[in-house]
């Protein structure tokens, strides 16, 4: 899936075997959803830079950002969302 700077996304937090992942402690149990604000391709790697709507402990996504709203996130982690579908889930 081809990401792009505005896009909304859902940040998936589980691993192959269903368990979540924190990032850091502010994300725990949190459905997290923000806006692309930067992608970052390697050969191999997607990295999305992301603001999230909620303060993560994160950083600013090298300025590009709100400083601890933003983080860089593997982009298969990721689900796009209509600006409609990201707006219900902020609510």
């Amino acid at each position: 899936m081809k990401f792009k700077v505005g896009d909304w996304v859902l940040l998936n937090r589980k691993n192959k075997k269903g368990v979540e992942f924190e990032y850091t402690s502010e994300m725990e149990g949190k459905i997290l959803v923000g806006k692309v604000i930067d992608v970052v391709g390697f050969s191999t790697l997607i990295l999305l830079g992301i603001e999230f709507t909620e303060y993560v402990d994160g950083h600013s996504c090298e300025g590009k950002g709100k400083g601890g709203y933003c983080w860089y996130v593997n982009s298969k982690k990721c689900k796009k969302l209509s600006k409609k579908e990201a707006m219900l889930h902020i609510l």
